[in-house]
């Protein structure tokens, strides 16, 4: 919230200032709460890719579990950029989510394929041994669908999904 009453700062605001301060790269931080990124954190796993969708993801999560409860002041944030170095994406012990990216596209597009990816992690776990793609093929894969025209793509078909189901939002 911009303007109005009861404006207030959210007190965990060093999280995403600390890896901004640490990555002039990064112009957007998203941190939600996804139902199987949350799950699968509080197995303490980080996610594995497992199908050709989630290749976008190769090498690009880390696991973040130095569970202090809510992180307050500089040093929560401080080191989950250190943990985050050049990556992307983290997974929050017992807490959720977190990407950091180039753009808001880029963003939003890689918390929807964790959150996927996530899903589909814990429903293979359940049945069974996982057969991961190769390290090689997720690589190749991840070269066509980590960018920012596959990543304007997939913001494209949300937008248009958005839309469909709540035209009254893209009117504001």
């Amino acid at each position: 919230m911009l303007s109005g009453e009861n404006v207030d700062i959210n007190p965990t605001l060093h999280i995403h200032t600390r890896i901004y301060a640490a990555r002039p790269d990064v112009t957007c931080i998203l941190h939600t709460h996804a139902k199987h990124v949350t799950a699968l954190s509080a197995l303490g796993e980080n996610i594995e890719v497992i199908t050709q969708g989630g290749s976008r993801l190769h090498n690009e999560c880390v696991l973040f579990d130095e569970d202090d409860g809510v992180a307050l002041g500089k040093g929560p944030g401080e080191a989950m950029a250190r943990a985050l170095e050049e990556k992307s994406c983290m997974v929050l012990k017992n807490h959720g989510l977190l990407t950091a990216a180039s753009s808001i596209p880029a963003a939003v597009i890689l918390a929807d394929t964790m959150e996927k990816e996530a899903e589909m992690l814990l429903m293979a776990k359940a049945a069974g041994t996982i057969s991961p793609p190769s390290a090689e093929g997720s690589e190749r894969t991840k070269k066509f669908l980590f960018n920012d025209k596959a990543f304007g793509r997939g913001w494209t078909y949300l937008l248009r999904r958005l839309a469909l189901i709540r035209p009254d939002v893209m009117n504001m």
